[in-house]
């Protein structure tokens, strides 16, 4: 599950970078298409008249701001660190290893549990799982993309 978690954040990120450099093509072929883009986008937000021509003069004018707004508002799509694939594999490996063996403590441990007659390890095996699940849905509430927060 690590390996997966890594090679999908690689592919993230090199989806992310190829859209970048056609973004960039397309800044500099059709300005005016993308600065009307970018007005489309700031008049769904609400900005009407005076503010909605500042603002998008105001973006316009910061090919890097101008970029990093049509990546985030226009794609949507978020900028992937390069480091961020190794962070993910340890997350979603570490998980995976703690979530598959916190059940097993029971078996592994207590000499009753490996007997066939003794009815409360399966039952402590299950109380373990769902305390263990508890932080897993705590984690991935706090890092919804399966990595750590890149900030």
């Amino acid at each position: 599950m690590g390996a997966v978690a890594y090679t999908s954040t690689i592919a993230r990120r090199r989806q992310y970078l190829k859209e970048t450099a056609r973004e960039q093509v397309e800044m500099k072929r059709s300005s005016a298409k993308e600065v009307e883009e970018c007005r489309n986008i700031l008049a769904e937000w609400g900005y009407n008249a005076d503010e909605l021509d500042k603002m998008t003069k105001l973006i316009a004018s910061n090919p890097k701001a101008m970029l990093e707004f049509m990546m985030s508002f226009e794609l949507k799509l978020a900028p992937i660190e390069k480091k961020e694939a190794r962070r993910s594999f340890a997350v979603v490996l570490s998980s995976t290893i703690f979530g598959s063996i916190i059940p097993l403590i029971p078996f592994l441990f207590v000499p009753q549990a490996r007997s066939q007659s003794a009815p409360w390890p399966p039952s402590l095996s299950v109380g373990l799982s769902c305390s263990s699940s508890a932080p897993t849905w705590h984690i991935s509430r706090w890092a919804p993309y399966g990595g750590v927060d890149s900030k």
